[in-house]
């Protein structure tokens, strides 16, 4: 749903009844009047009275559509600006508002195509300044930045500056425009707070924000003030300032009591207060009204697991995942809803729509163990909350499912010690009833008495409370654990081990903004909390912050005697591809702890994303054999294996995690990569299709069946299994692969379509983009795929591939700035043949041979194969009057009889000589 749509209409409901007759003349010239004089109420009266009585009046529905974009009405603007000009108003004078409704609308595309068909003749400020909006919503940064030098000092342009900074990073730049101008005009406040939130300033975003909307209401900008405010809202939620949510909550009712949203905040702001029966009374009618709005049925499904109402719950979340297969957070929250069933066996079958991450996830790894250990197959279970427990040491909740899981496996000594770490001590009487209880825990008894007596003993000890919480959660009667564990994290005020218990407990339920907020609290109290920063950073990294996550991650790891945070820091910048800031993590926990298999695992880690298998596998291997039954790892080592050519050596690691973890999916699928490797064609397909039946809603199964198709030059069958493979996962990697596919198949113009498919829905892409304007290359559009390239560069100006297509094919179309590119590039890598070559046929083209033979001497050493690579030398030694070296040079290319597109001017270039 867009956020631009809650008071679609409010326009046209200011239409008020007439007494007698009016005159469309005059009415419409006072509506323009009071529209100039910025009186926006009386001036959509005024013109709405005219279309009443005039509805194909094409001024009046031009007017109507400009004071709708005045007060931020943008869905009754496209309408009215779409009837003006089929009523014959000019495209010229509609082309500025429509695209400013259209880029609102998240059209970029067709914004510009409306500026474009009415491209003014001067300066005109308003086009401009809405093309450079419109520019960089379709994600071309420095063409925006173009457009802004024809437009005037104003709060739209300064917005845009700030953003075209924010985009490449530079924050300081930003508030440089918005802040440094002190302007106070509400959009730069609301602007401003956009930038506040993301820097995670939220007092200062929420101040902004206060602000604009008091400011809107001053103007009667009824639907501007109602969108501040629902910003307001969330601002004031992810600060976990509740009371203050609330308030704005009630202003927006006030505001705009229609709107679907201002219910969806209102029962919001209730399930976080804990209220949650009036949660459920504001979010269940809005779900009967718009029952395919994702987000308000996940919201019920959350309320009413909350509220003990499982079945409601298990309704709700059913439908969320019927229309969103692979939503992560309703899957967790169906799960968890199946456990508190009792029904193992149908949460084990809810996960498998996320198995493939149970390796990286601690979250889905713990449901998952506790639905194996539930189901009896405490050995799978065990290996899950092992797993789950090295990405996730700090998860209290975590400690205690894999203690239940130690005792039935009859482990007591392991569940005895994390039981035993999880509480700490106390006084005497304290820690003897402690113990007494966790005793019968391990043993699996009874003693209600028990902890009733050390409850009665010490009520405002967090400790006590922690313990007959977790005796309590063992018993089956997850409620009442909860209400303790929250109890106690109220009362805690030197430890943190009720509040971390509370914080897993509620990501559990799919209350992640809540366990946030609560250890972001707790770290502010205390800074030093290795177990607080580790969690919000794995929290932070789940919403795809990991900036913030490794800024968290950074101090935990500064304050801990353990590796285990800057291994946890090094794994995330893997993630990040940030291969560098990765190796120097994992350098420095190797020189603290250079024997630890978890380092030698991270370091294999990093050295299969570096590119080197080989060093990969021996380094897995290694940290396999002292931690054998570590899921991730295994996966890692096969992975490295068959990367390096290892595949029968993969297969055997695989196959001998398999007992342990028969229904995991990624396990599977890369034993299937091996089969295949093997030439065992026959056994890859049938691991495909088992994938496909058991897992039908991941692509996995469809993945590895387009593997098998590639080996077996079935293009076109390939091509079809990835495109159903990115129907089940919309991912880039799977796009990739597809494009791959079309391509091989003889399909160019497909491969094209989805990768402009792709970027529409991520325009900011670097990597789609770059594969489009590649394509577009190999397909002879030089213009097009130079606009594409140039796209890449507004985002990423060191990208290596983009400087060097660029500069090459900026020479080839004649274009300034060819050189500038070529050196550039060479700057970064001035290893690279490719490279190398760029800059010495430009150089070579520009009449300097002299300085073009060295670097095309250089680029043939590195690729001694390529022949264009030697022509081209061969073309500078001749214009530098090194005949004989360039007939040397051309005899060894001619001789090898390799074609290459300018073999016909090569051969006549050595017959010359």
């Amino acid at each position: 749903m867009s956020r631009y749509v809650v008071c679609a209409g409010l326009l046209g409901a200011l239409l008020v009844a007439s007494c007698g007759r009016i005159d469309p003349k005059t009415e419409l010239a006072t509506a323009t009047a009071r529209f100039e004089a910025k009186d926006y109420a009386e001036a959509g009266i005024r013109v709405s009275n005219v279309v009443q009585v005039q509805p194909d009046n094409p001024e009046a529905r031009r007017l109507r559509a400009e004071i709708a974009i005045a007060i931020g009405d943008y869905t009754t603007a496209l309408a009215d600006f779409e009837r003006a000009q089929a009523l014959g108003v000019a495209p010229s004078a509609i082309a500025p508002g429509e695209a400013e409704a259209l880029v609102v609308a998240r059209q970029p595309d067709k914004a510009l195509a409306v500026l474009d068909a009415a491209r003014p003749t001067g300066k005109d400020p308003r086009y401009w300044v809405t093309r450079a909006e419109a520019l960089l919503a379709a994600g071309r940064t420095a063409e925006a930045e173009q457009a802004l030098e024809n437009t005037e000092p104003g709060p739209r342009a300064t917005i845009v500056r700030a953003r075209i900074a924010f985009q490449r990073n530079d924050l300081v730049g930003a508030e440089r425009e918005l802040v440094g101008s002190g302007s106070s005009d509400p959009a730069i406040l609301t602007a401003r707070a956009e930038l506040f939130a993301r820097t995670q300033r939220l007092p200062e975003a929420a101040a902004a924000l206060q602000g604009a909307a008091d400011m809107y209401h001053a103007s009667h900008l009824t639907t501007r003030e109602v969108m501040a405010l629902l910003s307001l809202v969330q601002v004031q939620l992810a600060a976990n300032d509740l009371e203050a949510a609330e308030v704005t909550a009630r202003r927006l009712a006030q505001a705009a009591p229609q709107a679907a949203l201002t219910s969806y905040m209102k029962g919001l702001v209730e399930y976080r207060r804990g209220r949650f029966d009036e949660a459920a009374a504001l979010i269940q009618p809005l779900v009967g009204s718009s029952p395919d709005t994702v987000q308000f049925r996940a919201l019920l499904g959350a309320i009413q697991l909350a509220r003990g109402n499982f079945g409601q719950a298990e309704q709700q979340l059913q439908a969320v995942l019927a229309t969103s297969p692979g939503d992560p957070a309703a899957i967790k929250l169906l799960a968890e809803t199946h456990l508190r069933q009792q029904r193992p066996e149908a949460a084990l079958a809810t996960l498998r729509g996320v198995a493939d991450t149970a390796a990286e996830d601690p979250q889905i790894g713990m449901l998952s163990g506790v639905a194996s250990v539930l189901a009896g197959d405490t050995r799978q279970g065990l290996l899950y909350l092992q797993q789950a427990a090295s990405l996730d040491p700090g998860n209290e909740a975590l400690k205690l499912e894999l203690a239940r899981a130690y005792l039935l496996a009859g482990r007591d000594s392991d569940a005895s010690a994390l039981l035993k770490d999880a509480l700490g001590g106390g006084p005497a009487a304290l820690e003897a009833g402690m113990l007494k209880l966790m005793a019968h825990v391990r043993n699996g008894t009874a003693d209600d008495a028990a902890a009733q007596d050390l409850l009665a003993q010490f009520p405002e000890d967090s400790r006590a409370l922690t313990a007959v919480a977790i005796y309590t959660q063992f018993r089956g009667d997850d409620t009442r654990a909860r209400e303790l564990f929250e109890r106690a994290a109220k009362l805690e005020t030197s430890g943190s081990t009720a509040r971390m218990l509370v914080a897993a407990t509620w990501v559990r339920e799919g209350r992640t903004r809540e366990a946030e907020d609560l250890l972001s609290g707790l770290v502010q109290q205390q800074p030093d909390n290795v177990r607080a920063l580790t969690g919000l950073a794995e929290l932070l990294a789940a919403r795809n912050e990991f900036d913030a996550a490794a800024r968290y991650l950074q101090q935990a790891a500064e304050r801990s005697q353990s590796i285990a945070p800057r291994l946890a820091l090094a794994q995330l910048r893997i993630r990040q591809g940030d291969l560098v800031a990765a190796r120097r993590e994992v350098d420095t926990a190797a020189r603290l702890a250079p024997d630890s298999p978890e380092v030698a695992a991270v370091r294999g880690l990093l050295a299969l994303g570096e590119g080197r298998p080989s060093e990969a596998a021996t380094l897995l291997r290694q940290a396999s054999a002292k931690l054998p039954d570590r899921l991730g790892i295994t996966l890692a080592l096969g992975r490295a294996e068959l990367a390096a050519g290892q595949a029968e050596s993969a297969r055997d690691v695989l196959r001998k995690m398999l007992p342990s973890a028969p229904k995991s999916l990624p396990l599977r699928f890369v034993l299937g990569e091996a089969e295949l490797r093997l030439g065992n064609a026959g056994e890859a397909a049938s691991i495909a299709t088992e994938l496909k039946a058991e897992y039908p809603a991941q692509s996995a199964g469809y993945v590895l069946d387009a593997e098998v198709r590639t080996a077996a030059r079935q293009y076109g069958a390939a091509a079809d299994s990835l495109a159903a493979a990115f129907e089940r996962e919309p991912s880039w990697a799977v796009m990739a692969r597809l494009v791959e596919a079309r391509q091989l198949a003889g399909q160019p113009a497909e491969a094209l379509k989805a990768t402009e498919q792709w970027l529409t829905a991520n325009p900011r892409h670097v990597p789609g983009l770059l594969l489009r304007a590649t394509l577009l290359q190999n397909a002879g559009q030089d213009a097009a795929a130079l606009a594409g390239f140039e796209s890449v560069l507004a985002l990423d100006h060191d990208n290596l591939v983009a400087l060097n297509n660029a500069a090459w094919l900026s020479q080839r179309l004649g274009r300034p700035g060819a050189l500038a590119l070529a050196e550039q590039a060479n700057a970064i890598r001035a290893d690279n043949p490719a490279v190398l070559d760029t800059l010495g046929f430009i150089l070579l083209n520009g009449d300097r041979p002299a300085d073009a033979v060295g670097h095309l001497r250089r680029a043939a050493e590195l690729a001694p194969s390529n022949p264009e690579i030697h022509y081209h030398l061969a073309e500078a030694l001749v214009k530098t009057g090194q005949a004989a070296e360039a007939r040397s040079v051309l005899g060894k290319v001619l001789a090898r009889g390799a074609d290459f597109e300018q073999r016909a001017a090569a051969q006549k270039l050595y017959d010359s000589l």
